[in-house]
């Protein structure tokens, strides 16, 4: 997540002149932010398995399944909302007609939520942790299989337009199922692995095994690209996000990151807390510096007014102000939740932030009043 701050504050903010991505650091910087989406895709790829409770004949129960729908649905809602395209849902026939591309566009909410529709699938037919796990590496290789494919499908002349993006690469869409969906996958298949090892066993491969299975594959990873770059075989492709070579990169170093999360979780036993309350609520970290950062339907953020306009010193300083507010809010919104306040008041809460909502797409803002 704080990897996810620092990337979007700086890209949006610092002028290109101070963050040029095709040389040294910031070319290994740009590198890096691309790793965050597999990260946390892995991540929630494994979460997944640990917290889907089965019955005793092997199935996910039935409440834990229209949880994981009812969640998929709510994210890709969200994401929906963060790009609405107009003040008031009474605008929405006069908008013009070149904002619906980017409203339909698929960002990291659409991605994970669609990626738990289909997990939520699995979920409900397969019978045990293991025959999930191979279900789900099946599954991520398919997608790897398609992946080539998926952009020119997408771009088609007669794929509908809010499909289009959940597909493959369009002119709007940065995280489409194919490949990403394949991290998410990938994760569910290594989390079933944990899963069904002993506690030891557990604690050798996130302390040694994962982390020399991440270094094993950038090594191979690297050879792989070096005899393509060299060949008369190479396209641009090879370089794309979509590449199962980036794939395999990308793959190396998230395991080599589970394995240093590991160590660094040990070393730091004392925050575990809140590592733990702010894993909860990643959703509301990623809501909230995207709204600082570029606002809303109804108000503009720091990033409509001052992209890439800021030096590299004043990027930094907001950086931190975002990425500090955005951590306090949640942390206070956490605290909330947890205090003694009645449910009835916690409920009114919430009912009364539905209703602002609400007032903003029926009414808009009083500006568009007039």
């Amino acid at each position: 997540m704080l990897l996810m701050m620092q990337g979007h504050v700086l890209d949006a903010l610092v002028s290109q002149s101070f963050i040029d991505v095709t040389v040294f650091p910031w070319s290994r910087w740009h590198a890096l932010r691309g790793v965050t989406a597999p990260l946390f895709l892995m991540v929630s790829g494994v979460v997944h398995v640990f917290a889907a409770k089965r019955t005793a004949d092997g199935h996910v129960r039935e409440d834990i399944l229209q949880r994981r729908m009812r969640w998929a649905l709510t994210i890709i809602g969200v994401g929906y909302l963060m790009h609405f395209p107009a003040n008031r849902l009474i605008d929405l026939p006069f908008i013009d007609a070149a904002a619906w591309p980017q409203f339909l566009s698929v960002n990291i909410l659409h991605l994970t939520g669609a990626a738990m529709l289909i997990l939520t699938v699995l979920l409900r037919r397969t019978t045990s942790v293991q025959h999930l796990g191979k279900v789900a590496a099946l599954a991520a290789g398919a997608v790897l299989l398609v992946t080539p494919w998926a952009s020119d499908l997408a771009n088609a002349w007669w794929m509908p337009m809010p499909l289009a993006p959940y597909i493959g690469f369009t002119q709007w869409s940065m995280f489409p199922l194919a490949p990403f969906a394949a991290y998410l996958f990938l994760g569910v298949a290594v989390g079933s692995y944990l899963w069904s090892c002993t506690p030891e066993r557990r604690t050798t491969m996130m302390a040694y095994g994962i982390p020399a299975l991440g270094a094993a594959v950038v090594a191979v990873e690297y050879f792989v690209n070096m005899a393509i770059w060299k060949s008369s075989f190479h396209t641009d492709f090879f370089g794309s996000p979509a590449s199962t070579t980036t794939f395999m990169s990308r793959v190396g170093v998230v395991l080599l990151v589970f394995g240093a999360s590991y160590h660094l979780a040990r070393w730091t036993r004392p925050l575990h807390h809140w590592y733990m309350m702010f894993g909860r609520r990643a959703l509301y970290i990623y809501v909230i510096h995207i709204v600082m950062l570029w606002g809303t339907p109804w108000w503009d953020g720091i990033a409509r007014s001052r992209y890439r306009a800021l030096t590299l010193e004043q990027g930094l300083g907001v950086m931190a102000l975002i990425m500090c507010a955005t951590l306090g809010i949640v942390w206070a919104i956490d605290a909330f939740m947890r205090s003694s306040a009645s449910e009835e008041t916690k409920r009114r809460a919430k009912l009364a932030f539905y209703a602002v909502l609400v007032f903003l797409l029926a009414l808009g803002t009083p500006l568009a009043w007039f």
